[in-house]
């Protein structure tokens, strides 16, 4: 007996001091998850022990603590049989190695969050074929192997955010055909291939915010037919090319604030018969087209403040009967023309602080259900006034103060 456990205690030794410390932990579980902290030993982790007996209703692992590597994970495979995800979070690793990922094969949902993963491997992902989330946000990515995700066929949805990421290659989601969301946010990115998407027909969402897009090819959205959001506010973005959204019938919103677009063409939204909500705050428009939103007969929601608008024609926003939030803030209108919110009956905000209103010669009375008219700011309103519903005197009555004063 003596024997046996001697030898036991030999091989455990043996074990550590070639592949590293065994850890044994016991989870906090919460609902379907089990969490665990993996705490610092002299020796780097090399496997994970779990103590809890067979748990079919664990269905998440999420690990923090102190991991250099990904330790085996296979007793979790054991214990956990309907695991499904897989979360390594606020972890400072220094290698990822793909052969520890193959034990988890059956995993649908991975995430690195926070683990200062500067470089990964083309096969990383190789044995993981069933995944269909990935996250690699909050890291030091700087590129991304071409092929890493060429055994992930099933892959819907991918985040990106948070990385140092400079480039992408064209070919990096290719075949990728059941892909439906994308998220590379907080990145260095300072062009997109112009056929990057060209296998992901079932795309809905792609954000793109707060990188370096100095323009965005004609083809970028090409052929995607599912698409229904685009985000690319904060970026440095000049022109948008004629014909970028044609394809993309489904388009509901579009995020374009916080770059150096100086003018947008006529056309631009033509084919957006259901788009919704359009954000172009924060550029140098100058011009609206009268009939720019001709065929947007669904918009909903409009910002565009902060640009350079003199003058808006009394056609702008004709036709749009389900108005209901436009923003105009901070431009440099001096005269709301005759009817030019006539066709808006269902607006219920409307915002023109900061600008250089000395006439408003369009009927305000038409915009019954108006609860916010913010007027702050102009040449012929005092600079106290902020009319709201929620002041004491009537909506009509406020209305009737600003005609009066601007007309």
């Amino acid at each position: 007996m003596k024997s046996l456990q001697l030898r036991a205690v030999m091989l455990f030794l043996t074990y550590t001091q070639v592949y590293g410390q065994m850890e044994r932990v016991q989870c906090t579980i919460s609902l379907s998850s089990c969490e665990v902290h993996i705490y610092n030993y002299s020796q780097p982790i090399s496997a994970v022990i779990f103590d809890e007996i067979p748990n079919i209703s664990v269905r998440e692992l999420k690990i923090t603590g102190m991991l250099e590597s990904i330790p085996d994970l296979s007793d979790a495979t054991k214990k956990f049989v309907n695991l499904k995800r897989l979360i390594i979070a606020n972890v400072a690793l220094k290698i990822v190695e793909g052969d520890r990922l193959a034990v988890v094969e059956k995993m649908s949902e991975l995430e690195f969050r926070q683990t200062e993963i500067s470089d990964v491997e083309a096969d990383i992902f190789k044995g993981l074929p069933n995944l269909k989330h990935i996250s690699l946000r909050n890291n030091l990515l700087e590129t991304l192997p071409t092929n890493i995700f060429e055994n992930n066929k099933k892959l819907e949805f991918i985040t990106l955010d948070r990385n140092k990421l400079t480039k992408i290659h064209s070919d990096i989601f290719k075949e990728l055909e059941n892909l439906y969301y994308l998220s590379m946010n907080y990145n260095q990115l300072e062009m997109l291939p112009g056929n990057i998407f060209r296998d992901n027909k079932k795309l809905n969402h792609v954000s793109l915010f707060t990188n370096k897009l100095k323009e965005i090819d004609v083809d970028t959205f090409k052929e995607l037919g599912d698409l229904e959001k685009i985000i690319l506010n904060n970026n440095l973005i000049e022109a948008l090319p004629n014909g970028l959204f044609d394809d993309n019938p489904k388009l509901k919103f579009i995020t374009l604030s916080r770059n150096k677009l100086t003018e947008i063409n006529v056309d631009t939204f033509k084919e957006l018969s259901v788009l919704y909500n359009l954000d172009l705050s924060q550029n140098q428009i100058e011009v609206l087209p009268a009939t720019i939103f001709r065929r947007n007969h669904n918009l909903n929601t409009i910002h565009f403040n902060d640009n350079k608008l003199k003058v808006i024609d009394s056609d702008t926003f004709k036709g749009l009967n389900d108005l209901q939030f436009l923003e105009l803030n901070y431009n440099q209108i001096e005269v709301l023309p005759k009817g030019l919110f006539d066709d808006n009956m269902n607006m219920v905000v409307l915002e023109l602080r900061g600008n250089k209103l000395t006439r408003i010669e369009t009927d305000l009375h038409v915009l019954k259900k108006l609860i916010l008219l913010a007027l702050f700011r102009n040449v012929c309103i005092d600079d106290i006034w902020e009319f709201s519903a929620c002041s004491s005197s009537s909506v009509f009555e406020l209305i009737e103060n600003v005609q009066r004063k601007c007309s």
